[in-house]
C-alpha cells in the first residue's frame, strides 16, 4: 500500500471513530471524508460505508445532512462500480472478457470450469466464474441443513440476493444461511416464516435495490436480522414518507391545528364525524398527555373530571382528591385505566359490600348494574373512564346512600334520573338527598326507594376473580404492562388481536381487544358495532383508513371510530394499541 492510501486509511480510521459519538458533527466528517480519494481497497478494509450509513439514519441527524451523507456515498457507489439490479433477482449469469453470456450450456464457453448455483450438486462449496474472478462474481452453493422445509426457504433467500460486485460484498450464499439461520435460532415457528417473507419481499423489491446492498455489505450486524422492521427494511423514499405523514399527524394533534389550518374547532375538543360540532368529539388523532396537559385546570372538585368525547361512548378523565359516599347504578360497563396514582372502587357485589383497589397501570371492566362508588384520595391522581353515552327516554342512573357507608346493609335513600350532563343532571338529586327526612334522621323511611326502577340492580353476577394468564395470578384489576409483558409474543405476530379480559367475561357490551404487531404490507380490516369504537396507541402507530381518507396515530395518540363503519387499519410492526368496541344491549 502506498504512503498516500496509508495515511487516508488512518485518516479514515480516525473518522469512522468519530461517527459513533454522539456530539459528533455529521456535516464536517462528511466534508473531511470527500476529500480522501476513495477506492474499493480503503472501503473493505475500513468499513467506513457501514458507519457512514447508520450516522447518516440516526434519528437526531439533520434533513441536511442526511442528504450530504448519502450523495458522498453515491459518489462511492459509483467508484467502486456498484450497480443496484432492476428485478432483485440474478437471473443473469456474469459476462466474460468477451462481453458474452456465460451459462453452462453457452457454446462460447471455454477452458472454465461450471457454475456452482443454489441448485448444483457440488460439495465443496466453491466455483469459480467464467472469467476466473472468483473474489466478485462467484456463487457458492446454499449450504443445507437437512430439513427440507428451511433447505427451500434458504434457496429462496439466495435467489432474491444478487451476485456480489465487488470485495466488500459478501457472498449471497453465505448471507442467504446467515439469515435464515439467525431468524429459525431467535424466532417462534410463525415469526419466523413472517419475518422471512419480510425480509425476502424487500429483496426483492425493484424500487428498493439499497436493501440488498446494505444486507451484502453487512450494514446490519448478523443478530439483527431476526429484529429487522419495516423501517429497517424500507427504501430511503418510503421511510421519508412515512416520516412525513408521522409529522402530519403530530400536527394534526397540536392543540391549535383547527385554527391554523382555518377551522372552528374548540381548543382540546374532538370533532363529531356524525353532526361535526366541535363540542364533543374527535375526528382525527389526539395526543393523549397534551391533552390532559391542556385541560388540568378542569379537574376541579367536586366533580373533578374532564370529559373529551360524548357520543355513544363518553370518554372522561378523573381526578383526585375525590371521596363520595354514594353508590352509582347504570346500565353500561364501565372501563377503568388508572394512568396516576391510586383509586378505590367499594362495590356491591351479590348484596355483599367488596373493595376493589385498582392502582397505578391497573385495568378493570366492571359489569354493568353493579351499584359502585369510587374513591381517589390520592392528590394528583388521574384516571381513564369510558362508559356508554345515556339516550334520553331510555338510559337510566340512579344513586344510592346506605345508612353506614361501611357495611352498605340499609338502603337510606335512592333515586333514579336521566344523566346527560354530569354537573347538571346530578347536582339537583344530590341536592334532593340533602333536604330529604331521611338524610336528616339517618333513617330509612317508605319513601327511600322508588316504588318502581328503570333497571333492576345485578345481584348474581361475581366480579371476575381468575387467571389472567399463567404468569402470575391476578385477581382483576390487572396491570396492563405485565400483561403485555406476559403475551409479548403473542402480540409480536403480525394480526393479532387478542381480548383484554377474556372471551368468558360476563359483560358483551364492551368488548376491549389489544391489536399487535402488522406488517409492512399487511391491512387489518375492522367492524365497528352501532356504537362508535376508541383505539389507543400503546407503542408504533397506525394508519386507519375509512371514508376515503387516513388518518395517521402515533404512540400516545387516541381518537374515535364511527360506528356502523368497516375501517382499515395497518400497523407498524412494532404496534401495540388498545380497542375498545361497544354496542347496545
Amino acid at each position: 500500500m502506498s504512503t498516500a492510501s496509508t495515511n487516508d486509511k488512518a485518516t479514515l480510521l480516525t473518522l469512522k471513530k468519530r461517527l459513533t459519538e454522539p456530539d459528533r458533527d455529521l456535516m464536517a466528517i462528511v466534508n473531511s471524508l470527500s476529500t480522501i480519494n476513495m477506492d474499493k481497497q480503503l472501503l473493505k478494509e475500513t468499513m467506513i460505508g457501514k458507519a457512514l450509513n447508520k450516522a447518516a439514519n440516526a434519528g437526531e441527524t439533520t434533513p441536511r445532512a442526511k442528504k450530504a451523507a448519502k450523495d458522498l456515498m453515491g459518489v462511492w457507489k459509483k467508484k467502486i462500480d456498484y450497480k443496484p439490479s432492476s428485478s432483485g433477482h440474478h437471473h443473469s449469469r456474469p459476462k466474460s472478457a468477451s462481453g458474452e453470456s456465460t451459462t453452462p450450456n453457452s457454446s462460447k464457453v471455454e477452458n472454465t470450469k461450471p457454475v456452482a448455483t443454489a441448485d448444483a450438486s457440488t460439495t465443496d462449496g466453491s466455483c469459480t466464474s467464467s472469467s476466473g474472478n472468483t473474489d466478485l462474481t462467484s456463487v457458492m452453493e446454499v449450504a443445507r441443513c437437512g430439513d427440507p422445509k428451511r433447505d427451500k426457504i434458504r434457496n429462496l433467500l439466495f435467489k432474491a440476493l444478487r451476485p456480489r460486485r465487488n470485495p466488500e460484498e459478501a457472498e449471497p450464499a453465505v448471507r442467504a444461511v446467515e439469515i435464515e439461520e439467525e431468524c429459525h435460532s431467535k424466532l417462534s415457528e410463525r415469526e419466523y416464516l413472517s419475518q422471512i417473507r419480510s425480509i425476502k419481499y424487500n429483496l426483492t423489491d425493484s424500487s428498493n435495490p439499497d436493501f440488498q446492498w446494505k444486507v451484502l455489505v453487512g450494514v446490519f450486524p448478523r443478530d439483527k436480522y431476526s429484529l429487522l422492521t419495516s423501517e429497517d427494511m424500507a427504501s430511503e423514499a418510503k421511510n421519508q414518507h412515512r416520516a412525513s405523514a408521522a409529522k402530519a399527524a403530530l400536527e394534526e394533534c397540536q392543540s391549535d391545528w383547527a385554527m391554523r389550518h382555518g377551522a372552528i374547532q374548540k381548543s382540546g375538543m374532538f370533532q363529531c364525524g356524525k353532526c361535526k360540532k366541535s363540542q364533543t368529539t374527535a375526528d382525527g388523532p389526539v395526543i393523549l398527555d397534551r391533552w390532559v396537559k391542556e385541560n388540568e385546570g378542569s379537574f376541579a372538585p367536586p366533580f373533578c373530571n374532564r370529559v373529551m368525547h360524548r357520543d355513544d361512548l363518553v370518554i372522561m378523565f378523573v381526578s383526585g382528591p375525590n371521596m363520595r359516599n354514594d353508590f352509582h347504578l347504570d346500565e353500561s360497563p364501565e372501563f377503568f385505566w388508572q394512568m396516576r396514582g391510586n383509586m378505590e372502587l367499594p362495590i356491591i357485589e351479590r348484596g355483599q359490600r367488596k373493595l376493589v383497589k385498582i392502582n397505578e397501570g391497573e385495568v378493570f371492566l366492571l359489569p354493568p348494574r353493579i351499584p359502585h362508588a369510587p374513591q381517589r384520595p390520592d392528590q394528583g391522581s388521574l384516571g381513564l373512564v369510558i362508559e356508554r353515552q345515556r339516550i334520553e327516554g331510555q338510559d337510566y342512573d340512579g344513586l344510592r346512600w346506605y345508612t353506614d357507608f361501611t357495611k352498605c346493609d340499609k338502603v337510606l335513600w335512592e333515586r333514579y334520573f336521566y344523566c346527560g350532563n354530569l354537573e347538571k343532571d346530578v347536582i339537583p338529586v344530590v341536592k334532593e338527598y340533602q333536604d330529604s327526612d331521611e338524610f336528616a334522621n339517618k333513617t330509612p323511611s317508605a319513601r327511600s326507594v322508588p316504588a318502581s326502577v328503570p333497571f333492576k340492580e345485578d345481584t348474581t353476577t361475581t366480579v371476575p376473580r381468575d387467571l389472567i394468564f399463567a404468569v402470575k395470578h391476578f385477581v382483576r384489576p390487572f396491570p396492563l404492562d405485565e400483561w403485555l409483558k406476559a403475551h409479548s409474543k403473542e402480540l409480536a405476530i403480525p394480526g393479532t388481536k387478542l381480548n383484554l379480559f377474556g372471551d368468558d367475561y360476563p359483560t358483551k357490551e364492551f368488548i376491549i381487544y389489544i391489536l399487535g404487531a402488522g406488517s409492512s404490507t399487511a391491512v387489518y380490516e375492522e367492524v365497528t358495532g352501532e356504537s362508535v369504537a376508541f383505539i389507543y396507541v400503546i407503542h408504533g402507530s397506525l394508519e386507519i383508513m375509512y371514508d376515503k381518507s387516513a388518518r395517521v396515530g402515533v404512540t400516545g395518540a387516541c381518537m374515535m371510530l364511527p360506528g356502523q363503519t368497516t375501517t382499515n387499519i395497518k400497523r407498524s410492526e412494532d404496534c401495540i394499541a388498545l380497542l375498545l368496541k361497544s354496542r347496545r344491549r
